[in-house]
Parts: structure tokens; sequence; C-alpha cells
């Protein structure tokens, strides 16, 4: 079993205590995550932490600078992830561009390098996205969910930034599901992932957001079937291998009755 965890960090709760406290399970249990960053706003921080202008997640600096200094895969969220999960679908292809600049310059001045992956927050896509992630040389991107890695074909644009789909339900999905109790949750993840896939299964936790105790319990349930964690890159360089093909970009709607970018199929 091949399981790879990506672990968004778009918001000011996810990017302090919280994820001092992931980067550290991670390394009582010796594995290598894919770690998305946002560097703008959280629009949903405290009135107070706004009004001192310490609402950037990049403020973390030290706790985001600790992913890739532990040894974990790094690459870039949307800068203003609160106004991306609202707009980005039905948004002009210039506020994308716009948004995408200022997440790559913010990028840069935390980082000083060039990002080279992508996530979507919250999975809402743009074709303009696509179009951007190709012409930007990111290596490959993950805004969506499906079943295998493909390059996406949205609305008449094209695109050969390869896609490694999500492929299990998150945690604040089943927990609004009506068919699964909370105490549940994990043992719904670990089975879904019982479901053979080629390339094996891909895992999102959102830092600040998803409960810790169910990331620790599907490392361990993982672990006990003899599963092999992997990054993102890793997992990029095993699918080039396998000549992905290209599948249409649509929408799913999720249990908590979010819709998502999700991969077709039927290509």
């Amino acid at each position: 079993m091949r399981i790879t965890i990506s672990v968004m960090v778009d918001s000011l709760a996810g990017a302090g205590g919280a994820l001092q406290k992931l980067l550290e399970l991670l390394s009582s249990y010796e594995l290598k995550a894919t770690f998305f960053i946002s560097c703008g706003p959280d629009r949903n921080a405290p009135l107070l932490s706004r009004l001192r202008g310490a609402d950037h997640i990049s403020s973390f600096s030290d706790n985001l600078h600790a992913i890739p200094e532990q040894g974990h895969e790094i690459g870039l969220a949307p800068w203003d992830p609160v106004s991306w999960r609202q707009k980005a679908a039905v948004a002009h292809r210039q506020w994308i561009s716009e948004q995408w600049q200022r997440g790559i310059e913010a990028w840069r001045d935390l980082f000083s390098e060039e990002p080279i992956s992508h996530a979507a927050s919250d999975f809402q896509v743009h074709p303009e996205l696509f179009r951007l992630e190709l012409h930007s040389g990111m290596r490959y991107a993950s805004d969506t969910h499906g079943k295998t890695p493909f390059y996406p074909l949205m609305i008449n644009q094209h695109s050969s930034c390869m896609q490694l789909p999500v492929t299990l339900p998150g945690i604040r999905e089943l927990l609004h599901s009506d068919a699964v109790t909370d105490e549940r949750i994990h043992e719904e993840i670990y089975d879904t992932s019982l479901n053979r896939l080629p390339l094996g299964h891909h895992w999102r936790f959102v830092a600040g957001q998803d409960d810790l105790q169910f990331l620790e319990k599907m490392i361990v349930m993982w672990r006990g079937s003899s599963g092999e964690f992997m990054t993102l890159a890793e997992l990029a360089e095993i699918a080039e291998e396998s000549q992905p093909h290209q599948h249409i970009v649509g929408w799913n709607t999720l249990a908590d009755g979010r819709s998502v970018a999700a991969q077709s199929l039927q290509g």
C-alpha cells in the first residue's frame, strides 16, 4: 500500500501552535509529508490580529521555515485562501492572475526560492489556474479530487502540469456525513484506502482545522498494514513514468455540501 500525506497550511491557526505539534508528531514517526503553504492574509483571523497587522500567515516565519528544515517538501497554496475559497471558481481570469502573482512574490520573500508545486485551497479551481501552473514551471499540482495522476482539461484550457489528486475523503467531509460516526472516521478513511489504486492513495490534512488524533491514528493503521509512505514529489516521479492521460476537470459535491474540483474518469 502506497500512501502520500499532504498538509494544507492556509490559516493563522494552522501556521501557529498546531503546526508545531504536527511537525513533532511526524518527527516521532520519522515520516515525511508534503506541505502547501499560504503566505498572505487570513481573513478569518481574530479582529485583534488584523488590527495589529499580524493577520498574514507568513508572520509565523519560524514555524514555516521549520517545515523544510525538518526534511519535508513544501509547495504553494493561494495567497488569500479565504477569498480564494469564495471567489476562485467564478472569478475573472485577471483576479486569478493577480492572486497568483501575489502568492509567488510572497513565497519568494519568505523562502528565497521558487515554488515547484501548488494546491488550491478547498479544491477551488479555474481554467486560468491551470494555465498559470503550466507557465510558471510547476513540476506538479494537487488541486483536485480524483483516482489517478492526470493532465487537466477545463473549458478548453489544457495543461501539461500533472495533477496529483487527493483520493481519500477528508476529515471535515466525514464529520458532516450521516453515514459515518465521528468515532469511525479513521476506520472509514482506512477502509477506503484498501481499495487499491495503481499508484496508491493520497490523503490531505488541514493544519489548524483537523484534529491531530486522526492523523496519528491513520499513520498507525497504515504502518500496521506495511504502508509505504512517500512525498508528492516522489509520487510525481513515479507517475511520470506511467504516462498519465488527459482528463476533464469537473465538480463533485461532498457530504458536507461543498463543491470541489474533481477528475472525470471518462477522459
